[in-house]
């Protein structure tokens, strides 16, 4: 239930508004159709779960406790898993309590209408048995355009006033009301006005008779309902994204953990064959390649999860300079060199041979480019042709990465960048992946102030996706003296450091304990964030690697107590968790760096050194 559902049925947000449901005895109304009360299996989203069928404008009328009536417009759809299972259902409401009062109003409005037919605000208009106009109120005139005088004695068709594709239901209507002794009805139906417009009008109809039963006249009162109609429009389109989104997620929350399982599987097979060859250097060695390897794939696939988290809610920092596009899209292209390899594709590359120069990071930009090739080699079958070029275009960067690929189908086109999509997804997932690249590239290109466009004809015809990067002035790019020597590695070899690790998982502790004593430095441990403070005082640390989940006190908590020692200055704290630096790093001047729990041993010697 959303923030509008609570407040139309007067609920907190967190209560279950469902009649069968454990809130029922103290919802706070009741429901009528009709002036009879239902019961909770008449109600649409239970017929909708419970017998799979949809129910569409199902009047319902609410009585709260406190005397108040609301009119709820009612919209239900079941919900059906891959095999046609009926698994749950969405529904939608309307407050249409004041048009139900407005209908009451203008009921009431027929019995007085030739007394204030010229001043009433709903539109006017009597005609004939042959649908001439023989009345048209002011009313009319503002509503469809057309005055008094260009209206009378028109016929409707002549006039041109109902649109062409309800013609047909409008005549049907006339028919009841002249021909088969209706004496009211109404109708809903688009007209078009004067100046071409076309606007939904709710059509009011009864029809006067003389004391034999002739036909006299029919008089119509008509109402613009265009904006109500949008609005139920925007409501069903709403409920049926809402639909699409939540089997999307689904689909990609079932994949994920495929994907994570894929790994794993391995690296325990691995871990097997070490316990009972552990004096076999050949299955040792092998299965540390395989871990590594394994260990490698999962590094991406949260890398990516970790990326979209963290551009999503806006803690992803770039790092801006000057860049020559032609050496970033060289780098990428390096660094896809395996893939493209091992699927025997050929590359052409075709780049400015001026410099073309933006202002963008250049870590973000390779990880672009390398998801595009990374695609076009995965998604094209083997021996194929990839196409990587670059080229100024009014003012901008232009890269182009095509293939003679699969392709994509045009109803996934305007899908191909949504989290949650990956096209057609298939128990058979031989390319693996969890589909976040190319949420990454549009999300990183947007940062850049770029755009992105993906282009192809149809399954079969290969794909193409176009970047386009706005050019900054190229004197920029000629680097500070200073940025050189600042950016230099630093030293292969640290100096022996005293260590204090702290972490609640003993296997973290123990692993990186060996780690690091291996390296040559001094480690001490502990495993709660209370202890920290003494330990400092007794080791007297040249680092602490800090986990930031900690039990009893979170990481944060424990580096805002280090702030305020005096040695602070002379040690580093460096937040070591699977948090990303958004999170351990809310407050400036508690940590000196940030390494991800996972990270390579080279990236923890860098904090380190």
């Amino acid at each position: 239930m959303n923030r509008a559902g609570a407040q139309m049925l007067r609920l907190p947000g967190g209560a279950n508004p469902s009649l069968s449901g454990p809130d029922a005895l103290t919802l706070p109304f009741r429901v009528f159709r009709d002036g009879r009360e239902l019961t909770d299996d008449e109600l649409p989203m239970q017929v909708a779960a419970r017998q799979g069928e949809p129910v569409q404008g199902f009047q319902e009328e609410l009585r709260f406790d406190d005397g108040e009536v609301k009119a709820l417009m009612t919209y239900a759809a079941p919900l059906r898993d891959a095999a046609g299972k009926v698994y749950g259902c969405v529904g939608t409401f309307a407050d249409v309590t004041a048009a139900k009062e407005s209908e009451r109003r203008y009921r009431e409005t027929l019995e007085r209408l030739k007394l204030h037919i010229d001043n009433t605000p709903v539109a006017a208009l009597e005609w004939d048995d042959e649908a001439r106009i023989l009345r048209w109120s002011p009313a009319a005139e503002r509503m469809f355009g057309w005055s008094e005088e260009e209206a009378l004695g028109q016929s409707v068709e002549a006039l041109g006033l109902v649109h062409e594709e309800d013609r047909a239901r409008v005549a049907e209507v006339m028919d009841a009301l002249v021909g088969k002794g209706v004496e009211r009805n109404k109708s809903l139906n688009r007209n078009r006005c004067k100046g071409g417009d076309v606007i939904w009008c709710e059509w009011y109809n009864s029809v006067l008779r003389d004391e034999g039963g002739a036909l006299v006249s029919v008089l119509f009162l008509a109402m613009d309902v265009t904006d109500r109609q949008a609005l139920e429009a925007s409501l069903r389109l709403q409920a049926e994204r809402l639909a699409e989104a939540d089997r999307r997620k689904n689909a990609f929350l079932s994949m994920l953990g495929h994907e994570l399982r894929n790994p794993l599987a391995p690296v325990r097979t691995a871990l097997s064959l070490m316990t009972m060859k552990a004096d076999d250097p050949q299955t040792m060695g092998w299965a540390r390649e395989v871990i590594d390897r394994q260990t490698q794939h999962l590094e991406r696939l949260v890398d990516d999860l970790l990326d979209v988290a963290r551009i999503t809610r806006g803690a992803i920092r770039l790092q801006m300079e000057p860049l020559d596009v032609a050496a970033v899209v060289q780098e990428a292209i390096e660094s896809t060199e395996a893939i493209v390899r091992e699927r025997a594709h050929r590359v052409e590359v075709d780049l400015a041979h001026a410099p073309v120069t933006v202002n963008g990071d250049a870590t973000r930009l390779v990880q672009v480019f390398a998801n595009l090739i990374n695609n076009a080699a995965k998604y094209t079958d083997r021996g194929g042709l990839i196409r990587v070029s670059l080229a100024p275009r009014d003012g901008a960067a232009c890269v182009r990465v095509e293939d003679n690929g699969r392709g994509i189908a045009p109803e996934e086109l305007p899908y191909i960048f949504d989290v949650f999509s990956q096209g057609q997804r298939h128990l058979v997932r031989a390319d693996g992946g969890l589909g976040l690249g190319l949420t990454l590239v549009k999300q990183l290109t947007d940062m850049h102030g770029g755009t992105v466009q993906a282009q192809s004809t149809g399954a079969g015809h290969g794909s193409s996706f176009v970047v386009t990067l706005p050019i900054c002035d190229a004197a920029r790019a000629e680097a500070d003296p200073g940025q050189e020597a600042d950016s230099a590695p630093a030293s292969a070899a640290a100096d022996k450091k005293r260590v204090l690790l702290v972490d609640d998982n003993q296997d973290v502790l123990d692993s990186l304990k060996m780690v690091l004593k291996s390296l040559g430095h001094e480690v001490w441990d502990v495993s709660a964030g209370a202890q920290v403070v003494d330990a400092v005082q007794q080791v007297h640390p040249d680092v602490i690697i800090l986990d930031i989940g900690l039990q009893d006190i979170d990481g944060i908590e424990v580096a805002r107590r280090l702030a305020e020692l005096p040695q602070r200055r002379a040690m580093k704290v460096v937040a070591f968790s699977g948090y990303g630096e958004g999170v351990a790093g809310a407050e400036p001047g508690l940590f000196d760096a940030h390494v991800l729990k996972g990270t390579s041993i080279n990236q923890l010697k860098q904090a380190l050194e």
